[in-house]
């Protein structure tokens, strides 16, 4: 849903608006990750859940917390 582009390379995220967690949510950022591996630096899921996974490529956070990621 969001590219942001930086100097560095891409900011990847995919934006949703359920509660809950699905593997799906990833397909896009995954593709787009291998399309150019080398220039993402950053690959999230922003929903509305409470699972949270903080890494740097594919992570889970709820858009509540979405400025401290």
């Amino acid at each position: 849903d969001v590219v942001n582009v930086k100097a560095q390379g891409v900011e990847l995220y995919e934006i949703k608006s359920s509660m809950s967690y699905n593997t799906d949510y990833f397909k896009n950022l995954k593709y787009l990750t291998g399309l150019m591996p080398q220039q993402v630096l950053k690959s999230c899921v922003i929903y509305d859940g409470k699972e949270q996974r903080t890494t740097n490529l594919e992570g889970l956070i709820n858009f509540r917390l979405l400025l401290k990621y």
